[in-house]
């Protein structure tokens, strides 16, 4: 059986701006990112539970070290039953581009088959169409891109170009056909 990677790109929860004194580094999840996260991790356990082939549980959850993106992980990690203290923080998750986010990927992902990356825009806007044929022109907070590459391993996923198995947020709604 041929193996293959799964992607979870995940912006983080919508955060404040209501104390100026705090760094970008210090934001909060404001009360709607306190909503959301939940919400978003419920779908997307839902999609786990009922499609594993599709969806596989992240064996790894790497976040920006902003408390933002850092919530926002735990509070899906612990809908998933990940341990929160194995969520790893990278600062090159922070505000540093589209390629040193494939870095983190190339050198954390090791023989995992699945990970998930929590950061921001336009970082995380900017890797997903780097990686996939279907550009977006941002992803919304706390909106979750699944991709999938056919390849064995992570520093390959540059030479594939992925499938897009589900882009989900907290605004969108269930179309009834």
């Amino acid at each position: 059986m041929k193996k293959s990677k799964t992607l979870y790109l995940v912006r983080h929860a919508k955060s404040s701006w209501s104390d100026p004194s705090l760094s970008d580094l210090e934001r909060p999840l404001n009360k709607r990112g306190e909503r959301s996260a939940p919400e978003m991790a419920k779908r997307l356990l839902q999609h786990i539970s009922q499609e594993k082939d599709k969806f596989p549980e992240p064996e790894l959850i790497i976040s920006s070290p902003a408390l933002r993106a850092h919530v926002t992980a735990k509070i899906l990690a612990k809908e998933l039953d990940f341990k929160a203290k194995n969520i790893k923080l990278d600062e090159r998750l922070y505000f540093q581009g589209a390629k040193k986010m494939l870095e983190v990927i190339y050198e954390l992902g090791g023989n995992t088959e699945s990970l998930m990356i929590v950061g921001h825009n336009p970082d995380i806007s900017e890797l997903h169409n780097l990686l996939n044929k279907n550009k977006i022109d941002r992803m919304p907070t706390c909106a979750v891109a699944t991709l999938h590459f056919d390849t064995k391993k992570w520093p390959d996923i540059k030479n594939v170009s992925a499938s897009l198995v589900d882009f989900d947020y907290p605004k969108k709604t269930l179309k009834i056909c």
